[in-house]
This record gives C-alpha cells, sequence and structure tokens, in this order.
C-alpha cells in the first residue's frame, strides 16, 4: 500500500462515514489510530486441583491479577489506548492453570506510544500476586497513525464544495480511534491521503452493524466528482 501510494498523487480511501443518530451529519477523515497488538504471558506451576492444589502455582489467577492492574495504564502515556479483549487459561478442570494469556487491542497516535506502553507494562507486571510465577508483555507493531497533511486538508475542503452541490453539510473529522490502510499510504507523505469515502455506516464490528442506505447515491457521486476534478489537475 505504502509503495503504491508513492507511485500517485491522490488517494481516496473508501472506509465509511459515521452515520446518523451517532454522527449529526456525513464526513471525511483526517486522522486515525495506528494499531498494534499487545500479548501478556504468564507461566505458574501444574498441580492437582483436587488433592495438592497449595504445590500448584495458578497462572490463571496470576493473569486476572495483571490485567487488572495494567488495564487503565495507558490514561496515564498520552496517545496511547490499551484494551484487553482475548484470554485462555488451563486445559482441564482438575489442574491447577500453569499456562495462562491474553490478548489486547493497542490503539496509537504518536510515534513512540508503544515504546513507552511497553515500558509501563514491563514496570507495573514486576508486582505478582501469586509467587513464583512468570510474566511476560510484548506488543506487535500494526497499521502506523493515519494524521493527514494541509494539503489533504485542503483537499477535504474541495470535497466540502463538492457535496454542497448536494446542499449536504460535510465534516472533516480530525481524529478517530479507528484504524486505516490510509496510515500507510501517508506514511512517506508523498501523496495526497484523505480517509472515509465510503458511504454512512455505524456499530461497526458488532452484531448490530448497519448502513444508511440513503448515502449511497451521495457518495458516489462524491467521488465521481472527486475523481473528475482531479483529473483536471493532471
Amino acid at each position: 500500500i505504502a509503495e503504491l501510494a508513492d507511485q500517485h498523487d491522490v488517494v481516496l480511501s473508501c472506509e465509511p462515514t459515521a452515520a446518523k443518530p451517532a454522527a449529526p451529519v456525513d464526513s471525511l477523515l483526517l486522522g486515525a489510530s495506528g494499531t498494534a497488538t499487545a500479548t501478556m504471558q504468564v507461566t505458574g506451576r501444574a498441580s492437582h486441583a483436587g488433592a495438592a492444589p497449595d504445590r500448584g502455582r495458578n497462572a490463571l489467577i496470576e493473569l486476572s491479577h495483571q490485567l487488572l492492574q495494567t488495564r487503565d495504564i495507558a490514561k496515564s502515556i498520552p496517545g496511547t489506548q490499551l484494551n484487553w479483549t482475548t484470554a485462555t487459561a488451563g486445559t482441564v478442570r482438575n489442574q491447577i492453570p500453569e499456562k495462562a494469556s491474553a490478548g489486547g487491542d493497542v490503539r496509537l497516535t504518536v510515534a513512540d506510544g508503544v515504546e513507552k506502553l511497553q515500558a509501563a507494562l514491563d514496570e507495573t507486571t514486576k508486582t505478582h500476586l501469586v509467587p513464583d510465577t512468570e510474566v511476560k508483555v510484548t506488543i506487535e507493531k500494526g497499521r502506523p497513525p493515519f494524521i493527514a497533511s494541509d494539503r489533504g486538508r485542503a483537499l477535504g475542503k474541495e470535497a466540502q464544495a463538492i457535496y454542497a452541490e448536494l446542499e449536504r453539510p460535510l465534516a472533516l473529522v480530525d481524529m478517530t480511534g479507528g484504524a486505516t490502510d490510509a496510515g500507510f499510504a501517508n506514511r512517506s507523505g508523498k501523496a495526497i491521503v484523505v480517509e472515509s469515502f465510503g458511504i454512512a455506516g455505524f456499530n461497526y464490528h458488532a452484531h448490530n452493524e448497519y448502513i444508511d442506505s440513503t448515502t449511497i447515491v451521495p457518495r458516489l457521486y462524491l467521488m465521481t466528482r472527486m475523481l473528475i476534478e482531479q483529473g483536471k489537475k493532471m
């Protein structure tokens, strides 16, 4: 994506715009969070849960402790967000689990967010509830943040003028907690990148995700006119 974007002057990305009632008007997006994946692994000691539970070191209990004490850790690091979203532990009912792990969704709007979050997690997880357990946290980088340039903001204003032809307002949103591949397209700064030319919808990734079908024609009009106007500049 980054290589292809650098071969072009403009990138119009088609993530959806937020729909009513979540957003009062249609919009384009000028900023989105980067992503990373956090993994917490806890190692304890297995033993019989009925006959010798005290001989074990319960990785599940330690994992629970660590999740609780790190759940708000990103609030002290501007530009970062961490939400633990998955977990697994144990294999059978009658065994104290020796392994437990959790996965977390990380969002970033600053370049050094991963490094700062990693350092904070390493320090916090030194304190254990269950003795003789080991805790390791790793963060794997994903999409880079997307922050539109001044040229991108100017292109957004051109889109606002086009939408006004339909007597529809168009907002320019500076930032969202969602992520986008536009971060790769915008990485070098060569192309002008603007996001959310797609149709309006909301509750993304939830069971009640929806689209607003009345936005299909206006958004097609916007994209078509944008392509025409950009073509005139070539």
